[in-house]
């Protein structure tokens, strides 16, 4: 008999342990379920047939109702006895307090007296059954308190039934009649007890954490939401919002209580709300995943301003949507720095005309009508300018020039600075005639500008290259630059058109 119970230990022991590390609690319905299949079939399953030898070799004769007796008293035994010891050792591994800290015992306490109460109740009197009470009770006490108070209670159930049936008496020993069969119902009772309560105090117990961690989880999310400059907003799978950060102030004189029911659509400028709808859906359609987009914001009194929003759906467990999560953040500044840099690198900066990037982009994004054409105008002599009276007076003479042109031209035209004193320009909706008018208007503004500007130089001109813009802009450039050259081989303030 000692072998068989040292092989039923052996055995019960290597899956439990298999079963801790595998899923690393005994407070799991798997692990549970796996430790009483272990200790509650295997071991007693893998000692009987020892047991049933040295009960033969004692005896001379066995039979299948000792072996049928030998797994049903092991195996309740087991189920009603591990969560008692199991889950009260894995709390004190896991460091966790067995007994409430000061301030919080009273609940516990006043439900382990009542267990008291209850099984003394139940197992000190047969006159009136009342094995009920103590699952009663056992089950406020997994309702309210966590695990291993429930546990604790499910222990005094068993001492308290043991110790009824050893001394004789209570509603077990009256059915029963004999003291062996009292323990077999005891341990009966309270492994009915251990398979129904056991799995409910598990899933609660479960929650409780859960609960625990979600209300920790909230707490931090609070605190990062009301101190963040980001605006952190929730919304319905519909865009109407559930949650919005008190820094929506951003947009105005916004109270967040105000906005909780609004559609999204009715902060965000209208030119914008296609592409908002479409990172919302996108996020909709593919939880786990994450869209951005930028757009005009409308805030209350302050015009409207330029906000990026990254978006996440807010996606259960089971797999079911219940909204979206938006960071939005101002880019106001940065989008201004962004227009600042795109000016600088589009803009020639002694003149502030275009330079020769912006102008052949504009060029190329151009849908022209009508009949137009280019004309490429350079200094001329610019370069003895620079010899003689100095860079600056260039610089004074560049200047002129661009002057000359804003004083000219009309707002349809484009004029840009493509070199140190070639400009180029782009005569819209004009005849050759009036191109060659313009031309002729610029030139002699130029020398006007020049001669009250700069003082001292004498007198400067510019000639031109002449050509109708009917073909791509680098063949028109070369055709103007052709007939540039012409111009000045011919004589200097001059006006030449390509052929």
């Amino acid at each position: 008999m000692a072998i068989a119970a040292c092989i039923e230990a052996a055995v019960a022991a290597l899956i439990i342990r298999w079963a801790y590390r595998r899923f690393g609690t005994f407070a799991s319905l798997r692990a549970t379920g796996a430790i009483y299949a272990a200790g509650g079939i295997v071991g007693p399953l893998a000692s009987a047939g020892p047991a049933m030898a040295g009960f033969y070799a004692a005896t001379g004769h066995g039979s299948w109702a000792n072996f049928g007796g030998w797994m049903l008293a092991h195996g309740l035994g087991f189920i009603a006895t591990f969560p008692c010891v199991g889950l009260i050792v894995q709390a004190q591994a896991d460091r966790r307090a067995i007994i409430p800290p000061p301030g919080q015992r009273l609940l516990p306490a006043s439900f382990l007296i009542a267990m008291v109460a209850a099984s003394a109740v139940c197992f000190g009197q047969s006159a009136v059954p009342m094995l009920f009470l103590p699952v009663i009770v056992l089950m406020y006490t997994m309702a309210l308190t966590d695990i291993v108070i429930a546990v604790i209670g499910l222990t005094i159930v068993l001492v308290m039934g043991v110790g009824s049936a050893f001394l004789g008496f209570g509603p077990l020993k009256q059915i029963a009649g004999a003291t062996a069969h009292s323990y077999l119902l005891v341990q009966f009772y309270v492994a009915f007890l251990s398979l129904t309560a056991m799995p409910i105090a598990i899933v609660l117990e479960k929650r409780r954490r859960l609960f625990s961690a979600l209300a920790q989880s909230e707490t931090r999310y609070r605190m990062l939401a009301d101190f963040s400059t980001d605006i952190i907003m929730v919304t319905d799978l519909d865009g109407k919002i559930s949650y919005v950060s008190p820094s929506i102030h951003q947009l105005g004189d916004w109270d967040p209580a105000e906005l909780i029911g609004t559609a999204t659509w009715s902060l965000i400028s209208e030119q914008h709300h296609a592409d908002v709808v479409k990172a919302h859906m996108a996020v909709v359609n593919s939880p786990g995943t994450t869209a951005s987009v930028e757009f005009l914001g409308i805030t209350r009194g302050q015009g409207k301003r330029w906000f990026e929003s990254h978006l996440r759906a807010i996606q259960g467990e089971d797999g079911i949507l219940h909204g979206v999560c938006s960071v939005v953040r101002d880019i106001s500044n940065r989008k201004r720095t962004e227009a600042e840099l795109q000016a600088v690198a589009l803009t020639d900066p002694l003149t502030n005309l275009a330079n020769r990037r912006a102008f052949e982009l504009f060029i190329g994004n151009e849908r022209r009508t009508g009949e137009s054409y280019l004309a490429l105008f350079d200094i001329d002599r610019f370069r003895r300018i620079n010899e003689t009276y100095g860079h600056q007076a260039g610089d004074d003479v560049i200047k002129s020039f661009a002057r000359a042109i804003r004083a000219t031209l009309r707002d349809s035209d484009l004029a840009a600075r493509i070199g140190g004193g070639e400009f180029v320009v782009h005569l819209h909706n004009s005849s050759l005639a009036q191109a060659q008018i313009v031309c002729e208007r610029v030139r002699a503004a130029f020398t006007e500008e020049v001669e009250r500007r700069v003082p001292g130089i004498g007198s400067i001109t510019a000639s031109v290259g002449l050509s109708h813009f009917d073909a791509p802009l680098a063949i028109v450039m070369r055709r103007a630059d052709t007939a540039l050259y012409q111009a000045k081989a011919t004589a200097s303030d001059c006006l030449a058109v390509a052929a």
